[in-house]
């Protein structure tokens, strides 16, 4: 049996050019994206993935979406103000405080690469399309894993909604898509080196950042400072909602300078890559997307561009 291991958004985008996959999921992923609308970058290669899966598809049942590009905006808060541009001191002041004591090696990829104007897609519309088309719907594997026995090359795991029910799946390939050290986690119960990573996210009503927001048309606010416990703020208009995304837990009432109403929060255990990581080999094991191969330079888009030119060695 040939898997995919994950089914967030590098998951399915996988599996639609690798039809002889099977997608092994313990459910719903893309965790976040009831908090805050993400980006997928126009480029050709993205415009060409969808011009064939998505707007031209073949094999699909349902309603095609009309998945339109636009251009998402942002700003940076500097002493209460908020402003379009920042120097490159508070750039580096954003990576120190997201990215630790490593941030050096994020300096191409943080803050939106330093750009006010991004033009993309909304990454959450995509998901959503992709996961419930019949294409991914029929190679669907509902199984939580809990060990990978890569000697007798074994997924090992329980029904997520019977967890008495036990499941074995034999497989001859893996593409992963998990967060790196959880993959190592679950073939050895190594985490490797400990990581900070969890980012916590918090939706709440504020209607005067959200009033502020929609007034200077901005999609998301970037917080470099040090001393504010948050990092970004994304405006959900669909709900009038504002989402704030930290390295540490977030109290709306004490650290957000608004008057505020928390609807929701979550912690994400992988949701930022804070440190290298040493791949460890595994026959028949190849790692595709951002967090499986721990790399932060790299964004759906290029991931997009490289499965577009057949970069990956996967047979």
């Amino acid at each position: 049996m040939k898997v995919i291991l994950g089914s967030g958004i590098t998951g399915v985008v996988a599996a639609m050019y690798f039809r002889n996959f099977s997608l092994v999921t313990k459910g719903r992923g893309q965790e976040i994206s009831p908090f805050a609308p993400k980006i997928l970058r126009r480029t050709d290669d993205v415009d060409s993935f969808l011009d064939h899966f998505v707007h031209n598809p073949r094999g699909y049942d349902g309603l095609v979406p009309s998945l339109e590009p636009r251009v998402y905006r942002c700003g940076y808060q500097i002493g209460g103000d908020i402003v379009d541009s920042i120097p490159a001191e508070m750039k580096e002041a954003y990576l120190k405080k997201t990215r630790g004591e490593e941030w050096r090696h994020f300096e191409a990829s943080g803050m939106n690469d330093g750009e006010t104007e991004v033009e993309g897609y909304n990454m959450v519309e995509l998901y959503n399309y992709l996961y419930g088309s019949y294409p991914i719907r029929t190679r669907r594997l509902f199984v939580l894993i809990q060990r990978i026995d890569t000697d007798v090359r074994t997924i090992i795991g329980v029904n997520p909604s019977h967890r008495f029910i036990h499941l074995s799946l034999i497989y001859d390939r893996v593409l992963n898509t998990l967060p790196l050290p959880f993959f190592h986690y679950l073939i050895d119960r190594d985490h490797g080196s400990p990581q900070n990573n969890a980012i916590h996210l918090v939706k709440v009503s504020c209607e005067e950042l959200w009033k502020i927001m929609s007034k200077l048309k901005l999609d998301f606010i970037y917080f470099p400072e040090e001393d504010v416990p948050y990092d970004r703020a994304t405006y959900i208009p669909e709900d009038n909602v504002v989402c704030f995304e930290s390295r540490q837990p977030i109290q709306p009432e004490k650290h957000i300078p608004y008057n505020t109403s928390l609807i929701q929060a979550i912690m994400l255990p992988y949701g930022k890559i804070t440190e290298q990581v040493e791949r460890k080999s595994v026959e028949e094991v190849t790692h595709i997307g951002r967090y499986a191969e721990n790399d932060n330079d790299m964004r759906l888009h290029d991931m997009i561009g490289r499965l577009e030119r057949r970069e990956y060695d996967i047979k």
